[in-house]
């Protein structure tokens, strides 16, 4: 059993820790494959055929593999902030040189202006700045990468802000909808 485990961990975890940030750009579709894979990596792994994928996510305190790679994300633009990373992602996630007041939102980052929806508002600098944001300002402030990774393997963004997690209304387009128990 326990040879089983290391094999299944093996040979499938290690698809998916493999480019990341590549991963985080697919497609809908795309995704869809890639949580039926994990649904059933769970399954063999925790030995639970009867429950959904929520429930084995919730249950067994597991992430989703596009949440991983929004972690894995949320690691490098810290190695940027704190020029511990490849001068590559140094380069995507350029520090910010503001040095007034933080009025409404962190200045850690600069933003550039978007101009179109595939290669600006999609991008990896664009998602990596708006999650960055999300962060709780513990998790932005803390000094060591060993600690940041340590933290940020518990943490789960509330809303997503990827075109991933939203959904398609046909004749609308992509939307967020809302969990509360007021609207249903």
């Amino acid at each position: 059993k326990e040879g089983f485990i290391v094999f299944i961990c093996t040979c499938i975890q290690s698809q998916f820790s493999h480019a990341p940030l590549v991963w985080m750009l697919c497609g809908k579709t795309d995704n869809k494959k890639i949580n039926k894979v994990h649904f059933k990596f769970l399954q063999m792994l925790y030995d639970d055929h009867n429950s959904t994928y929520v429930e084995l996510l919730n249950e067994y305190g597991e992430f989703t593999v596009h949440q991983q790679n929004i972690q894995k994300l949320m690691i490098e633009m810290f190695k940027a902030k704190n020029e511990l990373g490849p001068s590559l992602l140094n380069g995507i996630f350029i520090k910010s040189k503001y040095k007034g007041p933080v009025l409404r939102s962190n200045k850690d980052f600069h933003r550039p202006n978007i101009n179109t929806h595939k290669f600006g508002e999609k991008s990896l600098q664009n998602i990596g700045n708006i999650i960055w944001d999300l962060l709780p300002s513990l998790l932005r402030e803390l000094k060591t990468l060993v600690q940041f990774k340590t933290q940020i393997k518990k943490w789960k963004a509330d809303k997503c802000p990827c075109y991933l997690c939203k959904d398609y209304i046909e004749g609308v387009g992509l939307v967020e909808l809302c969990d509360c128990t007021n609207c249903q």
